[in-house]
């Protein structure tokens, strides 16, 4: 048996229940949880809320009421795929939160110690009720097509997608006006989409590790762009727009180009 802090109590007495060690069932999730094993969690920065964590068997850290709930910030999630469904479900009630980091079976890793794949797809529409979400990390999963809500938060100015299996980037993403870091390395990309130049506020953007064989033009009209990735990819030139592109604020004209990880050719495996 281990002992429980709920908070305090009237007049000040701080109030405990005692609970049996083992495993009970996560408020968030529906799956099983891990109590009394893991410690507390530090405290946190002032102003940041509620946090979860997500483990493999569900949650180490549940909200314990509606109100803790509707005030969380912060959530990690990894869960097996039985418990997806009710997650992405209780997900857009969570209308404070501000960062995302969600994975299906995102723990695994290979004999190199490597992270595998989670299963995860898609994300439903209504997830874009998520108004004050700013960064979104959908690493690690097996998304082909970018889900459509992703394009309505328009409050994100971080997304991560990297190590998926995304094969190209909708048009509409260009909507996401306030983003200024974007990663899509290591996925199937052939072609970026002309929105891209909409980014008007990126400054960050790894394409590296995909299959693209050209740059849009358009990409210099991203006047804010400090650090562009395109290594590990098939392109035989860059686009001149790269190097006339206006400077950023605070920089002279004629000394502004991003520093460009350049595409390294793919060697052909030499047989034996």
């Amino acid at each position: 048996m281990v002992w429980v802090p709920l908070g305090c109590g009237p007049g000040g007495r701080r109030r405990e229940r005692r609970e049996r060690r083992g495993h009970g069932k996560c408020d968030l999730c529906g799956g099983r949880t891990e109590k009394g094993g893991g410690g507390a969690l530090p405290p946190l920065p002032p102003g940041r809320g509620d946090v979860i964590r997500g483990r493999p068997m569900g949650c180490r850290i549940e909200p314990s009421s509606s109100e803790q709930r509707g005030r969380l910030q912060f959530l990690r999630l990894n869960c097996h795929e039985e418990q997806v469904e009710a997650a992405l479900a209780l997900l857009p009630r969570l209308e404070h939160l501000r960062s995302l980091v969600l994975k299906v079976r995102g723990h695994l890793r290979d004999d190199g110690g490597s992270c595998l794949r989670g299963a995860l797809t898609t994300l439903p529409p209504s997830l874009s009720a998520l108004a004050h979400l700013v960064h979104l990390d959908l690493s690690f999963n097996s998304l082909r097509v970018l889900p459509a809500c992703i394009p309505e938060m328009r409050a994100l100015q971080a997304l991560l997608l990297s190590h998926n299996l995304l094969e190209g980037l909708p048009e509409a993403l260009g909507a996401l006006q306030g983003l200024t870091f974007l990663s899509v390395s290591s996925n199937c990309l052939r072609a970026l989409p002309t929105g891209v130049a909409r980014l008007s506020a990126l400054q960050r953007l790894d394409l590296s590790e995909n299959l693209l064989e050209s740059v849009p033009e358009e990409i210099g009209a991203l006047s804010g762009l400090t650090e562009l990735s395109l290594a590990s990819n098939l392109l035989q030139s860059l686009p001149d727009s790269l190097a006339s592109s206006p400077p950023p604020p605070g920089r002279s004209p004629g000394s502004f180009l991003p520093p460009l990880h350049l595409p390294v050719p793919r060697e052909p495996s030499i047989l034996p």
